[in-house]
């Protein structure tokens, strides 16, 4: 989990309108002081919830420098997403975050600014089918396959749709995005 990132995400997700809380959280609430209900074991199970309206989807965390390494995505984590998906139809959505700079610096003088993409887990999974080697740049520069560069396979490119702006202070979520049409429907 990207707990460093944990609380800009809630605040960011929370400003736009939707309630965030983790599954932890949710079963203290349910449960109360006497514990009456018992938390069941999901290891791999996803950061948070989010919800609005009628709509729930979970959302995992994650966060990286220079590149995603598809191997952060643990093994318990597709288990339980794949039970998620097949079995309860639940929706699954991945809120990565790649940089080393501060966000809203200059992304000419520093390329690895942090960004951030929120994307249906599907589309990480497609991507690790694509990708020839076993990380998603942030950037594909030096040191990345050739063909990477030259198609330029990376985040930045391969993800422009899932990008989320920064604003003051949180990650803005665009009227067109995916996320905003899954809860509007």
């Amino acid at each position: 989990m990207a707990d460093t990132y944990q609380p800009e995400v809630t605040r960011s997700i929370r400003s736009w309108g939707f309630w965030t809380l983790k599954p932890t959280d949710a079963y203290q609430a349910f449960g109360g002081k006497k514990k009456r209900l018992v938390k069941p074991d999901e290891p791999g199970r996803a950061d948070m919830i989010v919800t609005r309206g009628h709509r729930v989807c979970y959302v995992e965390l994650k966060d990286a420098t220079q590149g995603f390494a598809f191997t952060d995505f643990e093994q318990n984590k597709r288990v339980w997403t794949r039970l998620m998906q097949d079995r309860f139809g639940a929706s699954i959505w991945l809120f990565l975050i790649l940089g080393i700079d501060p966000p809203n610096r200059n992304r000419e003088k520093y390329p690895y600014a942090r960004r951030a993409w929120l994307l249906p887990i599907e589309t990480l999974f497609r991507m690790e089918t694509m990708i020839p080697q076993k990380t998603l740049p942030m950037i594909a520069s030096k040191g990345y396959n050739t063909m990477m560069q030259k198609n330029k396979m990376d985040a930045v490119h391969l993800l422009a749709d899932y990008e989320l702006p920064w604003g003051k202070g949180n990650w803005l979520l665009p009227e067109n995005h995916c996320f905003r049409s899954f809860f509007n429907d």
